[in-house]
């Protein structure tokens, strides 16, 4: 095909597995085009040193709420816990890509600049450790498992649930119209929830001439342009990439659009699901094997950075116990997704594949 509309996902193994001649499009894009989407979005569609989409769309978690079960969502962790504390059901997904919005919370992040996992350096060991006290002590329910997590909200079991623009619809049938809300996740003690995001663009084969580009471009400038972004808006549950839209009119959507600036995009990287793996067995381990927060952090940054091709960076203080059962792959069910670190939104893409893994 001349275009192809796909996730972030897709990119790197077209590219290198698949050997899908892609066209970098770096320096045929006017200037002007560029400023009208997302920076994160942008982003997103950069591999292997070339920038080869335009981005379409972008998809980011939020918080969903039972209007018949809270009234008003919780803004930070400690009113959260204060309202399991008081009787409201509260259930928090533990997958890796679907619980790292926290890790913002307690000033941690995923990636720095180079890629480099960086989670040792503060906020995981915390969040992980809010985990387990907020279970022990207030009553807040914990589950890693995707499907069982969701059917708890349909059925008025959870007053929460962290879920995509897409599922809007489905919960909206299950709960009532009037009582399914959006809100943006709750902040923490060292700043702002940063959920991770992805995003969906326009790639184009490299194989076409100037004129057939060009042509194409067209195409693409007028399916991402702000009139027809409006449109998809308003008859699909999607995020546009478009920055330049006004989605007031569609209340939820506007809400996962200002979540989207507060969230973390996901690099094309090499081995990003083995990093999702990891991080999903580091939950297991200190939730239900009872493992040391901080060694478990320690431990999961220094295998995260060598499946990623990096160099251990050993600091005198890490600790040697290795979590047993590391190589154990995480297969629950449920949505999915994928990480980073820049802040910005994401697209209509594959948020289940991380956590399908």
């Amino acid at each position: 095909p001349d275009i192809v509309l796909a996730s972030q996902t897709w990119l790197l193994d077209a590219l290198l597995v698949d050997g899908v001649p892609l066209k970098d499009i770096r320096s045929s894009v006017p200037a002007e085009l560029w400023q009208q989407y997302r920076p994160c979005a942008v982003n997103a569609m950069r591999a292997e040193n070339g920038l080869f989409g335009l981005p379409e769309s972008i998809e980011v978690h939020a918080l969903y709420f039972n209007k018949e079960l809270i009234d008003e969502p919780a803004s930070n962790l400690s009113t959260l816990r204060i309202q399991s504390l008081d009787g409201t059901p509260i259930v928090i997904d533990t997958r890796f890509s679907r619980a790292l919005w926290a890790l913002g919370a307690f000033g941690g992040a995923l990636f720095d600049a180079d890629n480099h996992v960086i989670l040792d350096q503060g906020g995981f060991a915390e969040w992980l450790q809010w985990l387990k006290e907020s279970r022990d002590m207030y009553g807040v329910q914990l589950s890693n498992e995707g499907q069982e997590i969701k059917t708890l909200f349909k059925r008025g079991q959870s007053a929460y649930y962290v879920g995509t623009a897409d599922e809007h619809a489905e919960l909206s049938d299950a709960i009532g119209a009037e009582n399914l809300q959006v809100a943006i996740l709750p902040s923490g003690p060292l700043g702002n929830a940063s959920p991770l995001l992805l995003a969906s663009g326009y790639f184009f084969s490299d194989s076409l001439s100037d004129s057939e580009f060009d042509l194409a471009l067209k195409f693409v400038e007028f399916a991402t342009g702000a009139e027809n972004q409006t449109l998809v808006a308003e008859m699909t549950d999607r995020i546009p990439a478009n920055a330049t839209l006004d989605l007031s009119d569609k209340p939820f959507l506007d809400v996962f659009s200002e979540q989207a600036e507060l969230a973390r995009g996901v690099p094309n990287v090499h081995q990003i699901r083995r990093v999702a793996e990891l991080g999903d067995q580091a939950y297991v381990d200190v939730l239900e094997s009872g493992a040391d927060p901080q060694a478990t952090v320690a431990t999961v940054t220094r295998q995260m950075n060598e499946a990623l091709g990096f160099e251990p960076l050993v600091g005198p203080d890490e600790s040697q116990d290795d979590a047993a059962g590391w190589e154990r792959s995480s297969s629950n069910d449920g949505d999915s997704e994928a990480m980073v670190d820049q802040p910005g939104p994401i697209g209509n893409i594959a948020q289940d594949e991380l956590d399908a893994q």
